[in-house]
């Protein structure tokens, strides 16, 4: 792992007819680099990563808010700096609240005052949960976040590369079983900015043929690849 950030991380017990059983959920940000080139071609430097400041406050079950304080929900982001043959590129990757838009524009507001602000090419991986145009938009998806990544200057990866393609990421049924696709707006993004060129951006995890044998979709997103080029 090239950075990992943990945000929120509840955990309590469950009755069960076995007994009690311990329930844990963690949430985690992570930049992967690959580790079979040469430090001479590819190296990574720099990881940072951070919970953002803006959060949503749950009240707690039973003991209620006040007096009890409330629970976070904290989100937050993971960057490094990745050097390919002499050419250093910022990537920083990031999951934003779908609950609270107000919350989730903040939570972009951050990125650009803090990983974003640097004068090296930067690419932003993530699932910002602002549908893209507003296509499919809902209350949690319909905000100004991805916007305001393109207004500071970042270029949508799909866009750039397949203007015609509306590329759908979210979103299949929570049981991952419906039998007809329901991906109906795009919120799942490689974005760029500086000195990058986009070649190719894919789908996966989007076709009928990728469904496991039992039925079920991999996950309630498609998955977003895409192929850049440091100029």
């Amino acid at each position: 792992m090239a950075s990992v950030t943990v945000g929120s991380d509840f955990e309590a017990p469950r009755s069960t007819p076995d007994g009690l059983q311990d329930i844990r959920l963690t949430d985690r940000d992570v930049l992967l680099a690959r580790t079979d080139l040469p430090a001479r071609t590819f190296s990574v430097a720099n990881p940072q990563a951070a919970r953002f400041q803006s959060h949503v406050p749950i009240c707690r079950p039973v003991l209620g808010c006040p007096p009890s304080p409330p629970l976070r929900v904290e989100r937050g982001w993971a960057s490094a700096d990745a050097t390919l043959r002499g050419r250093t590129t910022r990537v920083v990757t990031t999951h934003l609240e779908p609950a609270a838009p107000a919350v989730q524009e903040a939570q972009a507001d951050e990125l650009l005052a803090g990983p974003l602000n640097t004068t090296l090419p930067t690419v932003l991986l993530g699932d910002l949960n602002s549908a893209a145009g507003g296509v499919g938009a809902t209350p949690g998806t319909n905000t100004q976040s991805h916007n305001r990544l393109l207004a500071a200057g970042f270029t949508d990866a799909w866009t750039a590369t397949r203007p015609r393609d509306p590329g759908f990421t979210c979103c299949q049924a929570p049981d991952l079983r419906n039998a007809t696709s329901t991906l109906t707006q795009r919120i799942d993004y490689v974005l760029f900015r500086g000195k990058v060129k986009a070649l190719t951006a894919n789908r996966v995890g989007h076709a009928q043929a990728d469904r496991t044998p039992s039925g079920l979709w991999p996950s309630d997103h498609a998955g977003v690849r895409s192929v850049l080029q440091l100029r």
